[in-house]
């Protein structure tokens, strides 16, 4: 049986669901940006489509760090 939801935890799943999305439509746009980049940069070793979408990791991972620590303190 499903057990109602209490405001607290559903506001949470929100907010850890959203960064999730966000994590990942990052990546994923960095990706197309790097391989795009690439095509018009022509240089034989695809450095874009590498870097890009590490920068993004590392900037999303602190947010999600700072996240959590954020929720920690309360």
């Amino acid at each position: 049986m499903n057990r109602p939801m209490k405001n607290g935890n559903s506001n949470n799943y929100m907010r850890y669901i959203g960064l999730g999305i966000q994590l990942m439509s990052g990546v994923g746009l960095a990706i197309w940006l790097g391989y795009w980049i690439d095509e018009k940069v022509k240089w034989k070793l695809p450095i874009f489509i590498w870097v890009l979408p590490l920068i993004i990791l590392v900037f999303m991972l602190v947010k999600l760090v700072e996240e959590f620590s954020k929720k920690s303190k309360k």
